[in-house]
């Protein structure tokens, strides 16, 4: 079996072909004639030793070994493409294409304007969503997601956020200014749910043999969840990072005194395949971002 490659050129010339499921498509996006694209196909088949096309009618369809074929040789072009992309030196902007959480997104995206101010060349799209990314369909350089930080077949490297932790907040308007003073009082509030963080797990972490009610609003976006708090709808258990600004500014208060700092086991995490090597761009918003992981503000909750 000999281990000599056809050229790049009837590679390209075969890949246009397959796609367009014909020669005169493929020749005019190649640039060439008919007969030179007829040509090359013809003597990759003579080199390979096998029929890669059968004709249809007026269309020219692969064959079994042809579509073999083409899904390698496909998949090859782009990434030679992607890779070429990555390395060219030109004035055009470079993306990089990030999926997040929302929770984290809402976090991210005031911060952008420090990335864009320090790396103009470089445009971040960012996707807010707690779905899995398939980084073999998907257009996705990098995922930030929340966990344990095991994901199969990922690397995760761990976001500096030590200091998460949750507590329940609420608007300084909710219930006109009379906020809760303790527990008790809390359990009658409207309590607003969101998937990140229970009030059973609050109840006992501060040790209160009460269960809270489920009743309430129910959110599957902190986000959401969020907004319903500042808008005066409830109380709920905030995330002392996400939440930092509206903490800060006075938009969120904490409810009760000396109440307990919930802290999980899960965090923020970069991910991506250990089979990819990050490219430059990727190792660019990396590196600022640990750095802005650090010098994050950090909310504390009242003593």
């Amino acid at each position: 079996m000999s281990d000599r490659l056809p050229s790049l050129k009837a590679l390209r010339i075969f890949e246009a072909a397959g796609r367009h499921h014909g020669y005169s498509r493929a020749a005019d996006e190649l640039f060439l004639t008919h007969s030179a694209v007829s040509h090359q196909i013809k003597a990759l088949e003579a080199e390979l030793g096998t029929k890669l096309f059968r004709r249809v009618g007026h269309s020219m369809l692969l064959t079994e070994d042809g579509q073999r074929l083409y899904l390698v040789v496909n998949e090859a072009l782009a990434l030679i493409a992607k890779g070429v992309a990555e390395v060219r030196a030109d004035d055009r902007p470079q993306t990089l294409n990030v999926s997040a959480p929302p929770s984290l997104a809402t976090w991210l995206v005031p911060r952008l304007a420090d990335f864009r101010r320090r790396h103009p060349h470089l445009e971040i799209n960012l996707s807010g969503t707690i779905a899995l990314v398939d980084f073999n369909r998907d257009d996705v350089d990098l995922a930030l997601r929340f966990g344990l930080g095991v994901w199969p077949g990922m690397r995760a490297d761990r976001l500096p956020l030590d200091d998460l932790f949750y507590m329940a907040v609420c608007s300084p308007e909710y219930r006109h200014g009379r906020l809760p003073k303790t527990v008790g009082e809390l359990r009658k509030c409207t309590l607003i749910h969101h998937p990140f963080m229970s009030w059973e797990e609050w109840f006992k972490s501060a040790r209160k043999n009460v269960k809270p009610p489920t009743s309430g609003p129910h959110f599957n976006e902190y986000p959401l969840a969020m907004q319903a708090a500042l808008s005066g709808q409830g109380v709920m258990l905030a995330n002392s990072i996400m939440t930092s600004a509206e903490l800060a500014s006075g938009q969120l208060v904490p409810v009760l005194q000396g109440q307990p700092a919930l802290r999980q086991s899960s965090a923020y995490y970069i991910v991506f395949p250990k089979s990819r090597t990050l490219s430059s761009k990727a190792r660019t918003f990396c590196d600022w971002l640990l750095k802005q992981a650090h010098q994050s503000t950090i909310a504390k909750p009242s003593k």
